[in-house]
């Protein structure tokens, strides 16, 4: 698909995203999202406006053409969707899951064999705690900072990420 820009990945890196995003002629942006649709993918557009020509900037006087790369990002850029959000506190998993029209759970085993990677972002007692079953699963981890209580605890991580041949990031 020459129309589709993916993100830039240094050589000899590996990297697991977040967030997707990807670049793609404004022209062919419509049909793409259509097939991501009809291929049980969903996605949606970041920003339908570039922010300096949102009305909350306004005031600044920004002036169009200010920011051509911008304003072409804004007709090309895509996104993928969060999957799931898991909070014990199932209030707090609903509220965040409704605001990003998305599933939620309460207990993060169920996110097996439901999922290729997970963003893990709990107090960092349970970084690892969280990260290693879902490693031995096969599940890629980004593990927000600091990354484990411990230098054990990171280099295990470390360990079981590579037996796995998976992405491990911090």
């Amino acid at each position: 698909m020459s129309f589709l820009q993916t993100p830039y990945v240094p050589e000899n890196c590996r990297y697991v995203f977040h967030q997707y995003t990807i670049r793609i002629s404004s022209s062919e942006r419509k049909k793409f999202i259509e097939y991501l649709s009809d291929s049980g993918i969903e996605s949606g557009i970041y920003y339908n406006t570039v922010l300096y020509k949102q009305s909350f900037c306004r005031r600044f006087g920004y002036k169009d053409g200010l920011c051509r790369e911008a304003e072409k990002a804004t007709d090309e850029v895509l996104y993928s969707k969060l999957e799931f959000v898991v909070d014990v506190d199932e209030k707090r998993a609903k509220k965040v899951a409704k605001v990003n029209k998305t599933d939620h759970l309460t207990d993060f085993g169920g996110l097996l064999g439901k999922i290729d990677a997970a963003v893990i972002a709990v107090p960092t007692g349970y970084h690892y705690l969280v990260a290693k079953p879902l490693l031995q699963n096969g599940i890629h981890c980004l593990v927000e900072k600091p990354f484990t209580l411990s230098v054990e605890e990171a280099e295990e991580l470390i360990e079981t990420a590579k037996t796995g041949n998976l992405v491990l990031q911090g």
